[in-house]
């Protein structure tokens, strides 16, 4: 299962689905106050690079933010400032109303627990990693308060490897570097098409949108129920829907795996399919 409510949800306001914080003229809630940004909490990613060579290399197209995995006050204190610099933030949290094709940056709350990097595995996450080029870390919000304009995402990109927490329903890991690599080799799903076969009866059947809206932006094709004579084919499925797929388990042309796996693979922009099948 997704991390958190299966974990898609990341907090707070961000539940306010697909609605876009627009430009204020230069004027946000940032300006209305004085306290420095607080940033206790994350994962501090690789040094920052000095002033100048940040601004010079500033991003010259339309800025949209896209955020994961803050609180209400933080999410609304950071939107403030991605207006006041006149930028878009996007707020929303089903990746399915998300037009991720719009959003240039995804500012990613990470955080270190038992001495192990985490992030959450949120479908929003899913989402944006196969097409968002730029995702960065917290540490990018402060540069650009303090530089009073966006600034270079390079030093604040999210690299390294992450991993599930302690409280993950499942457990899993990634390398940002490796996949933000592959991403640019290809779509991870390009050429292969998919079937959802969710529990009914259980949260998994609310979550079909999202899924379609993740296997598509990777580069797969979403297809109907398949049958003898069909094409190969992904059926992305849980031990919970057995019965809905146990009839497929001798059908050469359909592989089997689980939804957490597939998630997993997205993450990591490579499709992994020795592993992780239904059986």
């Amino acid at each position: 299962a997704v991390d958190g409510v299966n974990g898609v949800t990341a907090g707070g306001s961000e539940g306010v689905t697909g609605q876009t914080a627009k430009s204020q003229g230069g004027k946000g809630s940032v300006e209305k106050s004085g306290a420095p940004m607080r940033m206790e909490s994350r994962d501090k990613g690789p040094p920052a690079a000095e002033g100048k060579q940040q601004i010079d290399s500033a991003p010259s197209t339309p800025v949209n933010v896209l955020f994961q995995g803050f609180d209400d006050a933080t999410l609304k204190r950071y939107s403030g400032l991605v207006t006041s610099l006149h930028g878009e933030a996007t707020l929303g949290d089903k990746a399915a109303h998300i037009d991720i094709a719009k959003v240039t940056h995804f500012v990613v709350n990470t955080k270190v627990a038992g001495g192990k990097r985490t992030v959450k595995r949120s479908m929003k996450l899913c989402l944006a990693i196969s097409v968002v080029q730029n995702i960065v870390t917290e540490d990018w919000m402060g540069a650009c308060e303090m530089a009073k304009q966006f600034v270079a995402v390079q030093p604040y990109l999210l690299s390294g490897s992450f991993s599930s927490d302690a409280k993950a329903a499942a457990s899993w890991s990634f390398d940002a570097t490796e996949a933000r690599v592959r991403r640019l080799a290809g779509s991870v799903l390009a050429g292969r098409s998919f079937y959802l076969a969710l529990d009914k009866d259980s949260k998994d059947k609310g979550l079909e949108l999202e899924y379609n809206a993740v296997i598509r932006a990777a580069g797969g094709v979403i297809q109907g129920k398949p049958n003898a004579s069909s094409g190969q084919v992904i059926v992305v499925s849980s031990d919970a829907a057995r019965r809905t797929w146990a009839p497929w388990l001798s059908w050469h042309h359909v592989t089997l795996l689980r939804q957490d796996h597939l998630l997993t693979c997205i993450l990591r922009q490579q499709l992994d399919l020795s592993t992780g099948l239904l059986s």
